[in-house]
């Protein structure tokens, strides 16, 4: 989902049987009571987005549920559901931050499990000395997800797989060592969350990771932890990062210039100094994708493309579900990593392509993009 509001402070989250459906989300609402994702942005022009999944069952009911405040009325506010298994999959939630351990400082641990229905395919283990982690019993694709917040300015939280320098800070901890989705921003209690998706082996470990003396400490609902396995195992995998400019024709479709992970043949990767880096769909099926950008200047448009057909224009102009944008956000806050994750099905011939405005000019792990094939 995505919106912005008419007030200063934007709080919103994904509701599933939402039983308080006239009480503010800034409460907030608990999961209990029906919340799944939940985020807090800070400008009445910034245009946030929010990507749950989850393990529904017949007549679920899935809402967009905030402060009464959301104004937009363009293509930019938007809800898509898209049905990624027809099988029972496992899937674990953890909430409410509780500190980090003892030994490994900077791993967050969490109070307790919200759902804790991994079954055969993954399950929890919580240390005062270690801290938290998922780890997976049943190989397949999954989508893990985290939210945080930090009281003070300049926060920093991500996720890691198999990490292999628990003691490093996130932001130093490099691809090879199991960093695989990256957050910072410098606005004090911002809930913002950070997602991957990825085809994962068993035993392998997931955490959520901070950085030295930049800790998010939030001890209430706004931390968050889950993980929920999507299908059976699928290699093809693409994830780039560190931008690196434009198109010199499509002179709003991101590059990039580190290839961390190529697996598979139902994606390919058409990097062009002309027309960016797009991803052609070899294979028709249901694919996961995430794209992540950061700015130190000016204001921060950017979204998925699928097929486009407006790769010179700004997406804030807005552009709409038929010019190809399927998940975008507007922010005028600098100095924020935001990310947006989507799902759909996408034939043979289909392009994708990270789309950006003008703005979009940093060069470090804060841009990336990585696509999944799910089913």
């Amino acid at each position: 989902m995505g919106d912005s509001v008419s007030g200063s402070t934007n709080y919103a989250a994904i509701t599933i049987n939402d039983s308080l459906l006239t009480t503010n989300m800034s409460s907030p609402l608990t999961y209990a009571q029906g919340r799944r994702g939940f985020m807090i942005g800070f400008s009445n022009s910034d245009y946030d987005h929010l990507c749950v999944a989850d393990v529904l069952a017949a007549n679920d009911v899935i809402r967009v549920h905030d402060d009464g405040t959301g104004n937009s009325t363009d293509g930019r506010s938007f809800l898509a559901v898209s049905r990624l298994s027809s099988s029972s999959n496992g899937i674990l939630y953890a909430q409410t931050g509780n500190g980090y351990g003892s030994t490994n400082t900077l791993i967050r641990k969490y109070t307790g499990l919200q759902r804790n229905s991994g079954g055969s395919d993954i399950h929890y283990v919580t240390s005062a000395a270690n801290g938290d982690s998922m780890v997976v019993d049943t190989a397949g694709v999954y989508m893990f997800c985290a939210s945080d917040y930090k009281t003070s300015v300049n926060g920093y939280f991500g996720l890691t797989v198999n990490d292999s320098a628990v003691s490093t800070s996130i932001d130093s901890t490099t691809y090879a060592q199991g960093r695989r989705a990256v957050w910072y921003g410098t606005n004090s209690n911002q809930v913002k969350q950070i997602c991957f998706m990825d085809n994962m082996s068993v035993n392998d470990v997931i955490r959520v990771k901070s950085k030295t003396g930049n800790l998010m400490d939030s001890s209430n609902e706004g931390a968050y932890f889950f993980g929920v396995k999507l299908g059976s195992a699928q290699t093809s995998h693409i994830f780039y990062e560190t931008g690196n400019g434009h198109g010199s024709v499509n002179t709003h479709y991101r590059k990039f210039s580190t290839q961390n992970k190529y697996s598979g043949n139902d994606i390919s990767v058409m990097p062009s100094s002309r027309r960016g880096t797009q991803y052609k769909i070899e294979t028709a099926g249901t694919y996961g994708i995430c794209y992540q950008e950061y700015i130190s200047s000016g204001v921060l448009q950017h979204g998925i493309d699928i097929n486009g057909i407006a790769a010179t224009t700004v997406p804030s102009t807005p552009l709409e579900y038929a010019d190809g944008i399927n998940a975008s956000q507007y922010h005028t806050s600098t100095l924020v990593a935001h990310q947006q994750c989507m799902s759909r099905y996408l034939k043979p011939g289909d392009i994708v392509s990270p789309h950006d405005g003008s703005n979009g000019t940093t060069t470090d792990i804060y841009e990336n993009f990585l696509i999944q094939r799910i089913n």
